[in-house]
């Protein structure tokens, strides 16, 4: 069995679509806008994971669309509040190097920005099902069950992000993480089909 090497993949693939070509038009999107950027790869990572969970986990023969958009907005939300959070928090924890500060600087995600962006994907889901009545009961009752799963993942993810990641990218390694959280949490707050 070969290999594809990338002088195989550059040689069938236009320059347009090279992987090289393509990662220097995501760093330049990024730098000319990089908030809308960050928008644009959340949301069709977020798109793709829940395609991932109906298809592989709840095994539906349709897609449900609504479903793939209510994602897709609860992570352009998301994105946008992450962004501003990095922008206010990175200057702050720029000057202070070392393990002690990485750690704090994820036991203040963890403890602050978790349960807001966790109870925002609840009030998305609740308002675009046209149920914000179910906002209380649900922030009441799922929201802790949910932070436990992602205290589970999220605290070592940021930890390699910020020991490891440059501030340009740290969206999109969150992103792609995000891609296998947003499949966990497709499938555990959709129903089963029989």
């Amino acid at each position: 069995e070969e290999l594809i090497t990338m002088e195989t993949l550059n040689a069938v693939l236009p320059s347009a679509l090279q992987p090289q070509t393509l990662f220097i038009k995501y760093v330049q999107a990024l730098m000319e806008n990089p908030l809308r950027t960050k928008i644009a790869t959340s949301v069709t990572i977020s798109a793709v994971g829940n395609v991932v969970a109906q298809k592989a986990i709840q095994k539906r023969k349709t897609l449900d669309g609504y479903s793939i958009l209510k994602f897709a907005t609860a992570a352009a939300v998301s994105t946008t509040l992450v962004h501003f959070w990095y922008k206010i928090t990175d200057p702050v924890f720029k000057t202070r190097p070392g393990t002690k500060w990485i750690i704090a600087r994820v036991l203040l995600d963890q403890t602050l920005m978790a349960p807001i962006t966790n109870s925002l994907f609840f009030i998305i889901m609740a308002v675009m099902d046209g149920r914000p009545d179910t906002i209380p009961v649900a922030l009441k009752t799922r929201l802790l069950p949910q932070l436990q799963v992602y205290w589970r993942l999220w605290p070592i993810a940021q930890f390699i992000n910020y020991s490891y990641i440059p501030p340009l990218f740290r969206i999109l390694f969150i992103n792609l993480v995000g891609f296998f959280w947003s499949i966990a949490l497709a499938a555990r707050n959709r129903p089963k089909l029989n």
